[in-house]
């Protein structure tokens, strides 16, 4: 909730983060919890957005896939068609982007089922740097071109059960206006 105080300014009763921009104003954004659906607010009392997919002039998609030999037949994990313990699953991230970006962060955070098959940080083609930790495997791009820009990687499916995935983030470090986000997701993992 939220309580007025003296001089205009507003309490936040939720997780926020506070911050000042560059004019010295005192800004909040964080995130609060309605109908089960998560909404992102600022500063501003009445602003708040359900937390989905995002982006202007800059896109990220996720999508977990079963992998086989032949990529055409890949098919997308989806609640009809879960992970299994043990199994090796693939996970796309499609950047399509309207201009050239430098020095790129990408954020991919894993469901408590995931582990990183790759357990090493290394460096890609193209400038790029992979590295995979518990909960999140990072990507750095020296440069990220105009246009479609495909990143896959692999996790194993280590647990059984459903397990909220966070969203997937794309960021230019030096200019974080250019940025945009997945939504989260539910994951299923069943036994083998």
């Amino acid at each position: 909730g939220k309580a007025a105080l003296a001089g205009g300014l507003t309490k936040l009763n939720n997780r926020k983060i506070y911050y000042a921009d560059a004019s010295g104003r005192l800004l909040s954004q964080g995130f609060h919890k309605i109908d089960g659906k998560l909404y992102l607010f600022g500063s501003d009392d009445s602003s708040f957005e359900l937390f989905t997919a995002s982006g202007e002039g800059l896109t990220i998609q996720r999508t977990l896939m079963h992998p086989v030999s032949d990529e055409s037949l890949a098919e997308p994990m989806t609640e009809k068609n879960p992970a299994r313990i043990g199994e090796r699953i693939t996970v796309r991230l499609v950047i399509n982007s309207d201009r050239e970006l430098e020095y790129v962060h990408v954020e991919d955070p894993h469901a408590a089922a995931f582990e990183p098959v790759n357990i090493h940080e290394r460096r890609r083609r193209y400038g790029w740097v992979e590295s995979p930790r518990d909960e999140a495997t990072h990507f750095f791009l020296d440069r990220l071109p105009q246009g479609i820009t495909i990143i896959e990687y692999d996790l194993f499916a280590t647990q059984e059960g459903i397990f909220s995935l966070g969203a997937t983030t794309v960021e230019c470090m030096y200019a974080p206006a250019h940025s945009a986000h997945t939504g989260g997701e539910k994951v299923t993992v069943l036994k083998p």
